[in-house]
């Protein structure tokens, strides 16, 4: 029996589909696994790519890209905070709190966590995996009950009392038809080729390390600002984030950076480190950031993020030695500057440009362009099917700084009127146009862990405690092995 016919046998059972089996599908549906529910609940996890756990963050790759946070802060358990690094232990590898593990370990470590939880469910718990594309979510009701229409990209459809839409980043914003794929531009790049990076932030120091190691190639990256992520220490951290002096005071953007400033200033000067200071932001961050004007996060966007986001997405420092040491070389130059245009000339791309400040643009030829912009959050310019149903449907609605999607407290998406969309819910980065920080794994594995809960304690009809369809099928076929 396929898995699409296995989740039609279970209409009696009360289902939660998610979408997605990035880090935020997997570590939701393995923490569902393991929740007593108050009914017989069937955990459906739709993903496209052939593994679940590892997104686009943690796919395996030939190069050994490190995370970029250390190993004691990566637990997917806000519960546990040493499961990931007990996991390295566990498979062999040599590591403390501290050090910054490959990217496909944690891709493993997900992919293990859900296995174990699926293995292993709380009574009345089931989990079914389905590999497609959900292409198109419609409301249903029959017999004075909705239920939700879920479509994928092969024709078929399944049938879920609660979605969750636990999509990823999105791709970057297409720049030119002749752009490189950032994790795929060493199959393309030749010996003593010259490549212009467009964009100065974490991706394009993952391709410049990558293709660093190909004979002869010329580095350029060019970006508004021209700034590098700074640099990891073994920093002490602390909070102030439940009444801090930051969110006693009153908020304005001018106000609030300049009391950041000093009190960067004010650590340095006290033998500390600046960093704590970022770190304390970073705790306080959903508030303020909810706490501000319209205009202020929009001024913010303007003239603060780039400087925010190189103190706050750092670097190991081995990573960032080693990008000191091409710009050293010269097999590096990182420039300050803005894109006109990008032409496809017979002898390859031909970008016009501009330094920063500068009235008279400069042409820059090189072999190939590779697009290291990062996620394009613009939701109505998305090239995902889903994303562009859900709107024209009017499901969901963007944020008006275009940042992602809007949700109410609880997490259920606002409709296209303002309204939450009962049983319908987000998780995943796009919650940045709520909270700011949503990107990262300690601020992603709260959100999960307060959906979960949410989603622990919904009010359904209750049905018998084991369903006769789900008893024939067993359904073992469906469990990860």
């Amino acid at each position: 029996m396929s898995p699409v016919q296995a989740h039609n046998a279970l209409m009696s059972f009360r289902t939660i589909l998610i979408v997605g089996g990035g880090f935020t599908g997997t570590v939701l549906a393995a923490r569902l696994l393991r929740e007593s529910h108050a009914q017989p609940t069937c955990i459906i996890l739709v993903e496209r790519q052939e593994e679940v756990g590892r997104g686009l963050a943690y796919a395996k790759h030939d190069f050994p890209y490190l995370l970029n946070v250390p190993a004691g802060q990566m637990s997917a358990d806000p519960e546990n905070p040493t499961e990931f690094l007990e996991f390295a232990q566990q498979q062999g590898v040599s590591a403390t709190a501290d050090d910054f593990l490959p990217r496909r370990l944690y891709g493993e470590y997900l992919s293990a966590k859900l296995k174990a939880a699926a293995r292993n469910p709380s009574p009345g718990t089931q989990f079914l995996r389905i590999h497609g594309e959900v292409v198109r979510i419609r409301r249903v009701s029959q017999s004075g009950k909705s239920s939700w229409s879920v479509g994928l990209g092969d024709g078929r459809s399944l049938s879920a009392d609660t979605v969750v839409l636990a999509l990823g980043n999105p791709p970057p914003r297409k720049l030119h038809r002749c752009e490189l794929d950032p994790w795929r531009a060493a199959e393309e790049v030749q010996p003593g080729q010259s490549v212009l990076l467009v964009g100065t932030g974490l991706t394009m120091v993952d391709v410049a390390l990558r293709l660093s190691t190909v004979p002869g190639v010329a580095l350029t990256a060019i970006s508004r600002h021209g700034l590098l992520p700074r640099a990891q220490t073994a920093f002490t951290r602390r909070t102030m984030c439940d009444g801090g002096e930051l969110l006693d005071s009153p908020v304005s953007l001018l106000a609030l950076v300049s009391r950041v400033r000093e009190q960067a200033r004010a650590a340095v000067a006290a033998g500390r480190d600046w960093r704590e200071v970022v770190t304390q932001v970073r705790a306080c961050a959903p508030a303020l950031w909810r706490r501000m004007s319209l205009e202020d996060r929009s001024r913010f966007l303007r003239h603060v993020r780039a400087y925010w986001d190189v103190h706050r997405h750092r670097l190991p420092a081995e990573t960032a030695a080693r990008i000191a040491q091409l710009e050293a070389e010269g097999k590096l130059q990182v420039h300050a500057g803005r894109i006109r245009e990008i032409r496809r000339v017979d002898r390859g791309p031909c970008v016009i440009w501009y330094r920063r400040g500068a009235l008279q643009s400069e042409i820059l030829r090189v072999d190939h362009v590779v697009n290291c912009t990062g996620p394009d959050y613009r939701v109505r310019q998305s090239p995902e099917p889903l994303i562009r149903s859900l709107l024209r449907a009017g499901l969901i609605r963007p944020d008006p700084l275009e940042l992602g999607i809007e949700v109410d407290p609880s997490g259920e998406v606002i409709d296209a009127r303002g309204r939450p969309v009962p049983r319908l819910y987000y998780v995943g980065p796009m919650l940045r146009a709520r909270d700011w920080e949503a990107t990262a794994v300690p601020e992603l594995r709260r959100h999960v862990a307060a959906l979960a809960r949410r989603l622990t304690a919904e009010a359904t009809v209750k049905l018998p405690k084991r369903s006769p369809a789900l008893a024939a099928l067993g359904f073992e076929i469906d469990r990860p092995r």
